[in-house]
């Protein structure tokens, strides 16, 4: 699949965070998404990512921030994304108001996909009860241990290749808020290992009781997926509804098997 900036998250329009020197006159901090990225082959700024980060929390009112879109941490293929996850942590005190979080909006001509060096983003959720919405671009090094949030309500995966230790992951968490999950499998070349006995708790119908939507997408294996969906307890074409949610795919669809209400 290809992949682009975003142009909005959690409803709000994407706002790129100006370079040192750039006049740019900054919106109300409240009413976008703030994307904050550095390219160490364009941008020169002292202290890289960190140092932007931190011109970010001295330049807006960081109590008003509702959602923040990392791009680039610096050779997103050579390094991982935890020290931008760190710096995201350390601020907790300072964004209490931070509603959404997407991690590695870098696109193809910044980095391929499959090259987009992870890491665990569960602090994240840890160091923010009030997170709604969470989305993750790359999945080498990606690791998502089981966790328990209580306000999640999306959750999404953009990869190459999605560990199967993430989807288990995914599947062990306690998110009874969670309404939307989205997981791009990707190819077992690029690390998607997941199985449809990987997906079992979340295809079951009872692991997440608000989910509405789930996609499961971009695999190798779409045709058993989508023969899993159909066969699970609250297909249409079972006698059992004992899930929130109704399915949409119940044929073999070759890049994305959905079902939603």
């Amino acid at each position: 699949m290809s992949v682009y900036h975003l142009e909005e998250l959690h409803g709000l329009p994407a706002f790129d965070f100006p370079t040192p020197g750039q006049e740019v006159v900054l919106p109300e901090t409240d009413t976008v998404a703030w994307r904050i990225s550095y390219n160490p082959y364009v941008d020169e700024e002292e202290g890289g990512f960190d140092g932007r980060f931190q011109r970010f929390l001295a330049t807006v009112a960081p109590a008003r921030v509702r959602a923040l879109i990392i791009g680039m941490w610096g050779e997103t293929y050579d390094g991982d994304a935890d020290d931008a996850i760190e710096q995201l942590v350390m601020a907790k005190d300072r964004l209490t108001s931070l509603e959404a979080v997407f991690i590695g909006d870098i696109t193809a001509e910044e980095s391929e996909i499959s090259w987009i060096q992870q890491s665990d983003v569960t602090p994240v959720l840890h160091a923010y009860p009030g997170l709604r919405e969470l989305g993750v671009r790359g999945g080498s090094g990606l690791s998502f241990p089981a966790v328990g949030h209580a306000g999640l309500r999306t959750l999404r995966f953009e990869t190459g290749g999605l560990p199967g230790a993430v989807v288990r992951g995914v599947a062990a968490s306690d998110l009874p808020a969670l309404e939307r999950l989205e997981m791009w499998l990707g190819v077992e070349e690029y690390g998607g290992d997941a199985t449809v006995a990987d997906l079992a708790p979340i295809l079951s119908g009872g692991r997440f009781p608000a989910l509405r939507h789930l996609g499961v997408q971009n695999s190798e294996i779409q045709d058993e997926i989508a023969a899993a969906m159909a066969a699970a307890p609250w297909s249409p074409s079972s006698n059992a509804s004992t899930c929130p949610w109704a399915c949409s795919a119940t044929r073999a669809r070759r890049r994305c098997s959905t079902a939603s209400r």
